[in-house]
This record gives structure tokens, C-alpha cells and sequence, in this order.
């Protein structure tokens, strides 16, 4: 028997013991009790009470778990006679309402409730439900949640629109437009649903991305309607065609004003920062998004909410995929997002999306020269060099952050801060870590090209960090690109006569 063990079984209280011991069951304690050796006990008095406070636990514990399959037994219950209820009386809303509200709060945090209402039929019972009974708010509100909890199942989210429940769903939300809590459930119950790729053409195609931009509009001060309409928009806008139609339906101008409503909402700038970042994938709508004054909202966002993850990373994302536009590359600078990216990436510093977009937005800005001067100004090549060294085993990471320094090298001034801060070791590192990847290598060659170029002091540098063999493998691989041969044999003629 644990010293440590006994001690605690006298000390603890018995409700706390059993919270943590009841589902394990007692078998342990009882077997704790056979074991104690009190021949091991020296004072046979202290030996007693560790027994009697086993047996007292091993009572409390029995207790607890009687109680605790009881429950189990009625809640498998209750899901039964909740829906027998629901198919009993399909005509009275207020059975209808209470069993389905009953139904919802079961789904909301148990898995095995959500599975357990699917297989006794409750999809089509609530979906029934809310087609008999469509005029009445409450009961839609009720059954709209119950659909987003149990939309949270893959398998469940295939069941929910086999049943017809999506249309159902576009239905009750054209109906009711005003009602805030049917848009709340009815955005939130389409954001799950379009999850999934078939949903999502399914989705457009019977109009539920005016039904959801609808909802946005009309209960703009709503935050949770904002949260769940950015995010089936995020979700939605996953696939091309529904890129252009979000756009085509007036889906930027209601995104942002989402974001500026809502700024100190967390979920809303970080599923907005993702639905923008989708949608800017096409070239036409970052064009869009910076017309409608886009930038500085997403600069905004990522600024207010510095230390959430996950707002950096889309919002990062989001102006990587804008910055390919030559216009918006002198537009974010101007707006100040080069130290926004920057202090994105230093503040995370350990998330390798973070970094991986931070490092492809730098590198899209580095493409104009004025841009070039602004991140070396704002120390930006020590930043990226940061990421590639501590993500090195991240191929993405080491892409984007071998092209900036490439962009960046152009420069006279650059090209020394790169080999002062160290960068040739990184970029060398960065080839040989990703031998198979293309791009890697050719934005490394391109890189370690341009900064030998002109200096033999420089070249020696390349040479002495091992340049030369990883160079030669690099010119002699099979994926090689043309460029990459290119530039990686010009710099190893060049390396091979210092």
C-alpha cells in the first residue's frame, strides 16, 4: 500500500474521492481494502482507521455509481419517451416546443446523445415538426438548434440533409426574417452543414447564401447571428463557384460590416478574417475586398485580438492572398500592415500557420521595391529568418520564407542585413531539410544567387557553410526546375573559383 496513497484517503473528503473515482469504478478500493497490510502498520489504531475510511469509501462510491446507471437509464429513457411524445402529439406546439427544447440541451454537450436521437428516428421527427408547425417561432427556434447540435456528427450532418432538413432550414429562415433567434439557430445549423463539400453547392444552389446574408443584415447588432453567418460564409466560400456568388450576392460589404460592428468579438473577427481569406482567393474579389475599404478592417482585426492564434492566421492569410494584387500590395504598406505581419509572426512565435502566412504575405509585398525598404526598415528579415529556423521541418514555412529572402536580396542593403543575420546558414538548412521540394530549392538558389552574386566574401561564406555540395545535389535532382538549374549552377561556377 502507497504511503502517499493512505494519506490522502484520510484526508480527502468523500464526495471529492468518489468524483474522481466513480468512473473507474470501486473494484480498486475494494481491492485496496483486501491488500492493506497491517502487519505493515506499526500503531494498529492508525491501521483501523485506514480501513474504516476505506470501507466508508468504498460505500460512498457504490452509492454513486448506482446513482450515476441510473441516470444513464434515464436519460436513454427520456430520449425515447421525449420523441414518443413528439410523434404522439404532432399537433400541439407547446409538446412540441418543451420535448424539442428537452431534445436540444440532451445534443448540445453529449456526443452520445446526439447519436443516440439520430438512431431512434429524431431527425425526421424534428424535421416533421418544424414543417407542421412553421408559423410558430418558439418551436423553430428549438428545432433549428437541435439540428445545429446534432449537425456537429459527420455522420449525422448526412442523415439531417438526406431528411430534407436543409430545406426545411432555408424555409423557416425566409419565414421568419425578423425573429433573431431563428436566424441565430438557422445560420448556426447551415454553418455546420456546410462543412461538408456536397452541402455546399446544395447550399447555393437553393439559395441559402441570400438567406444567410439576409439574416446578417437584419440583425447586424446580433453577435452570435454575425459569428454563425461569417462562419457558413468561411465554409461556403471554400469552393470557387461560391466565391464569385457570395460576391455577386453582396457578400463582402455585410462581411465587414459584421467585422466593424463586432470588433471586440473574437469568433467574428476570426471567422470573418476566414471567410475573407477564401474569398480573396479570386482575383476579381481582391479587387472587391480593397474597393470596399477591406484592408484596414483586416488590419483592425488582427491588431485587437494580437494574441489569439487563430484570427493571425486567417487574417495573415487573408492579406498573403490579397498582397498577389499589385494595388493592394502598395495599399496594405500604406495602411501599416508590414508591422501588423511582423508583429503577428513575433507574437506566434511557435504557430507554424501563423508563420507559414506571415512569411507568403512578406514575400507578395517584397515584390514591390518600396516594400522591400519597409520591411528591412522595420527589421522584418530577422522575423522571417525566426520562422524558417524554428519551423524548419515545416515545407511551407521554408517556401515562403526561402522566396521573401529571395524578394528581399535584390536589394544592396538587404542582401548584407541577410548574411549579417545570418541567413545564409538558414537558407542552406532550409534546402537540405527539403530536398524533394521544388520550390524550396529553387527559392533557395534564387536567394543564395543573389547574394553572392556580387561579393567573393560573400561567395566564401556560401562556400564555407557546406553551399557547394548542397547546390550540386540540388542541380543534379530529378524535380529540378529549369530555374532551379539555372541559378544553382551559375552560383556553384561562381563558388568553385573562390
Amino acid at each position: 500500500m502507497d504511503d502517499e496513497l493512505l494519506e490522502l484517503l484520510c484526508t480527502w473528503k468523500l464526495e471529492d474521492v468518489a468524483d474522481d473515482l466513480a468512473n473507474e469504478g470501486y473494484t480498486q478500493v475494494k481491492e485496496l481494502e483486501e491488500d492493506l497490510p497491517e502487519a505493515a502498520v506499526t500503531d494498529l489504531q492508525v491501521g483501523q482507521k485506514y480501513k474504516n475510511r476505506l470501507r466508508n469509501l468504498l460505500t460512498h462510491l457504490h452509492v454513486t455509481h448506482q446513482k450515476r446507471e441510473e441516470k444513464e437509464r434515464q436519460n436513454s429513457t427520456d430520449v425515447q419517451q421525449a420523441l414518443g411524445q413528439m410523434r404522439a402529439t404532432p399537433s400541439s406546439a407547446q409538446v412540441q416546443r418543451e420535448v424539442c427544447k428537452e431534445l436540444e440541451t440532451l445534443a448540445e454537450n453529449d456526443p452520445d446523445k446526439r447519436i443516440e436521437i439520430a438512431a431512434e428516428g429524431g431527425i425526421l421527427v424534428v424535421i416533421v415538426t418544424m414543417t407542421a408547425h412553421k408559423g410558430d417561432a418558439e418551436m423553430l427556434v428549438q428545432g433549428c438548434g437541435m439540428l445545429t447540435n446534432l449537425a456537429v456528427n459527420d455522420d449525422i450532418v448526412i442523415a439531417i440533409v438526406d431528411a430534407g432538413g436543409m430545406t426545411v432550414l432555408l424555409s423557416v429562415m425566409k419565414m421568419h426574417r425578423g425573429h433573431a433567434e431563428v436566424q441565430k439557430h438557422g445560420c448556426g445549423a447551415l454553418r455546420n452543414l456546410s462543412v461538408h463539400d456536397n452541402n455546399r453547392i446544395a447550399i447555393a444552389a437553393d439559395g441559402g447564401i441570400a438567406v444567410l446574408l439576409a439574416a446578417m443584415k437584419a440583425h447586424r447588432g446580433r453577435a452570435e447571428v454575425q459569428k454563425h453567418g461569417c462562419g457558413a460564409l468561411m465554409h461556403l466560400s471554400n469552393n470557387d463557384n461560391e466565391q464569385i456568388a457570395i460576391v455577386a450576392d453582396g457578400g463582402i460589404p455585410v462581411l465587414l460590416a459584421a467585422m466593424k460592428v463586432h470588433r471586440g468579438h473574437t469568433e467574428v473577427q476570426q471567422l470573418g478574417c476566414g471567410a475573407l481569406r477564401n474569398l480573396s482567393r479570386n482575383d476579381n474579389n481582391k479587387v472587391a475586398i480593397a474597393a470596399d475599404v477591406g484592408i484596414p478592417v483586416l488590419l483592425a482585426a488582427t491588431k485587437a485580438h494580437m494574441g489569439h492564434a487563430e484570427v493571425q492566421q486567417l487574417g495573415c492569410g487573408a492579406l498573403r492572398n490579397l498582397s498577389c494584387n499589385n494595388n493592394n500590395k502598395i495599399s496594405i504598406t500604406a495602411d501599416g500592415g508590414i508591422p501588423v505581419l511582423l508583429a503577428a509572426m513575433k507574437a506566434h512565435f511557435g504557430h507554424a500557420e501563423v508563420q507559414e502566412h506571415g512569411c507568403g504575405a512578406l514575400r507578395k509585398l517584397s515584390c514591390n521595391d518600396n516594400n522591400k525598404i519597409a520591411i528591412a526598415a522595420d527589421r522584418g528579415i530577422p522575423v522571417l529568418l525566426a520562422a524558417m529556423k524554428a519551423h524548419m521541418g515545416h515545407a511551407e514555412v521554408q517556401e515562403k520564407g526561402c522566396g521573401a529572402l529571395g524578394k528581399l536580396s535584390n536589394t544592396d542593403n538587404s542582401t548584407m542585413a541577410i548574411a549579417v543575420d545570418g541567413g545564409i546558414p538558414v537558407l542552406l538548412a532550409a534546402m537540405k531539410a527539403h530536398k524533394g521540394n521544388a520550390k524550396v530549392q529553387e527559392h533557395g538558389c534564387f536567394a543564395l544567387g543573389i547574394i553572392g552574386w556580387p561579393d567573393t566574401t560573400l561567395q566564401t561564406c556560401i562556400k564555407d557553410e557546406g553551399g557547394v555540395a548542397v547546390l550540386q545535389a540540388t542541380v543534379a535532382a530529378s524535380g529540378a526546375t529549369a530555374d532551379c538549374k539555372e541559378f544553382g549552377q551559375t552560383l556553384l561556377h561562381k563558388l568553385l573559383q573562390v
